[in-house]
């Protein structure tokens, strides 16, 4: 009997780990995973999005699924901002020799890949909508409500093409529709007494 027990937990044992899968070949699974995520049909709603965050929804199903294998092939202890950004790179690595869909963010996105050639991590992307109003103060900013109906904040911090207008005479773009290009970037809030993360207006027409 405890031959028997002893045959069973060895038996146990290497099937747990014939089932293991090699970091690369997870990344390979992943990445496939993220490609298809990336190819379905996008909805209205959908449309617009920056690169970042249209890579990022599709990556977050993915993740999850897959999280005891990630961290088994990583080595990690716990998923973290930080180690699911390496991942996320080993992905991204991957989707660029691989996923058709990737390339066509790519494509449609010139300034973003710009910045992930140079090795900028600031997000860029564009925002379309009405344009709602300008706040004028140390940190100015502009708001737009885009088709979904969802209000955008974008901080005017810099020269960019189009702010002429903004300075002239502002009120003509009441009510228009604007497409507003934007890179992402932290800045320091005294009033929070921290960073956060907003949209910088790199671009209006």
């Amino acid at each position: 009997m405890k031959k028997l027990f002893l045959s069973a937990a060895l038996f146990i044992t290497i099937a747990a780990n014939a089932q293991k899968i090699s970091k690369d070949s997870l990344v390979k699974l992943m990445a496939n995973e993220v490609c298809i995520e990336l190819s379905k049909p996008k909805d209205s709603k959908s449309k617009g999005k920056d690169i970042a965050t249209e890579v990022g929804l599709a990556m977050l199903p993915v993740f999850t699924n897959h999280l005891t294998e990630i961290q088994e092939a990583y080595g990690f202890t716990e998923l973290t901002k930080e180690n699911g950004s390496k991942v996320g790179e080993d992905i991204g690595g991957k989707l660029a020799n691989t996923c058709p869909a990737f390339l066509e963010l790519l494509t449609q996105n010139p300034e973003a890949t710009a910045n992930l050639i140079s090795g900028n991590k600031n997000s860029a992307g564009t925002l379309e909508g009405t344009f709602l109003k300008i706040t004028k103060s140390d940190l100015s900013y502009i708001e737009i409500k885009t088709a979904s109906g969802k209000i955008e904040k974008l901080y005017w911090l810099e020269y960019f093409e189009g702010s002429t207008d903004l300075i002239s005479n502002p009120s003509k773009l009441n009510s228009k529709k604007v497409t507003v290009s934007y890179l992402e970037k932290e800045i320091y809030k005294a009033a929070l007494n921290e960073y956060v993360k907003v949209k910088v207006i790199t671009g209006l027409e």
